[in-house]
């Protein structure tokens, strides 16, 4: 049997610090960057006026300089220039656990001060706060800028070597004390996704995937006794930034950061590149670079059909407003289904998609 974990909810402060007011009901950042009138201030009805600095100056009660905006589907990202330093503030999309972005934040603070390479939260900002936009209470974190000039190719292997050490660094690195993280346990994670999206699959798409499961639970259970680490969950270029003052690549998206097998790290470039021809260096050079191939791995083939049924059920929400991604999803999976086990597959991100 797997040994309960309880995943303790991050505490917060009962009465704000210094630099923090109350308004509405809302946390927001307060001096010494409370610089907007009171009379300006107030919520934002939509995700889009993010993009305009008086508007964002209003949300946040600070004095910003907006020079750029990202719209995904778990956060909003803009970057702004906040007195004397550029960063990055992270807006919570509705469908993001509430509990993320304080912890994503106390475990970046934990790697970056023992020399993991990860986009660092700015120091001096008490995080998260709350603010309110589109008829929603959004939390917010303020992240260092990291400009990428220069940044290279996806299928550069420089993202192997440069990934492959970051994860013997996170790997090695005992848990953060204080921080009580999450245990990978991606079975009732693919069933939920499965349970709430999948109706836009196919009838017999949806019954395989859930067999898939059912298969996968007995062997996943018998990895208690495997090696346990920090692990980031989602190890790729996409969610990575080329640092290109210090030609360094830096791990970013941390919101998912848990404590599980260090296979589940090394399988996800890995399992791409049995699909996807461009990740195929990135690949090799990740297994040169942290001194192992996953592919030798006696539950390597457990640990890829996992990560494939991720990529799967990771998008369904997105199927019935995109019927090029659900052709792909489904030819995805149809392909899996009759064991072709290596069948190219089309990058999302080719689709418009992620």
């Amino acid at each position: 049997m797997r040994r309960p974990i309880v995943t303790r909810q991050m505490s917060r402060d009962p009465a704000p610090p210094p630099g923090l007011e109350r308004q509405r009901g809302l946390r927001r950042l307060g001096p010494p960057f409370a610089e907007v009138a009171p009379e300006a201030r107030g919520p934002l009805r939509s995700a889009n006026a993010l993009t305009a600095p008086h508007k964002v100056s209003r949300l946040l009660n600070m004095r910003l300089d907006v020079f750029g905006a990202v719209h995904g589907i778990m956060n909003t990202l803009v970057m702004a220039n906040v007195g004397d330093q550029r960063a990055v503030m992270r807006f919570s999309g509705p469908g993001l656990d509430p509990d993320k972005p304080a912890r994503s934040v106390q475990v970046a603070r934990y790697l970056h001060e023992n020399g993991v390479e990860v986009v660092p939260p700015l120091a001096d900002r008490y995080q998260p706060g709350e603010v309110e936009f589109d008829g929603r209470v959004s939390q917010v974190t303020a992240w260092q800028y990291i400009d990428e000039r220069g940044r290279p190719d996806p299928q550069d292997p420089i993202w192997g070597e440069g990934l492959g050490g970051i994860l013997q660094d996170l790997h090695t690195l005992p848990p953060p004390p204080g921080i009580e993280l999450p245990v990978w346990d991606p079975v009732p994670i693919g069933l939920a996704k499965i349970q709430a999206n999948g109706g836009a699959l196919d009838r017999d798409i949806r019954d395989w995937m859930l067999a898939e499961y059912q298969r996968l639970t007995a062997e996943f259970e018998d990895m208690d006794a495997a090696r346990q680490a920090i692990i980031h969950r989602d190890v790729h270029p996409g969610n990575a930034l080329w640092d290109g003052e210090r030609r360094r690549v830096v791990l970013g998206d941390l919101d998912d950061v848990s404590v599980g097998p260090p296979e589940v790290d090394l399988a996800v470039i890995a399992t791409s590149a049995t699909h996807i021809d461009a990740a195929k260096s990135v690949s090799a050079q990740l297994s040169r670079a942290y001194g192992l191939d996953v592919t030798k791995s006696p539950h390597w083939l457990m640990f890829k059909r996992l990560r494939e049924l991720h990529v799967l059920t990771d998008v369904l929400p997105r199927l019935a407003a995109d019927p090029s991604m659900r052709g792909e999803v489904h030819r995805r999976a149809r392909s899996l289904m009759a064991d072709n086990e290596f069948d190219r597959w089309i990058p999302y991100s080719e689709l418009g998609g992620q």
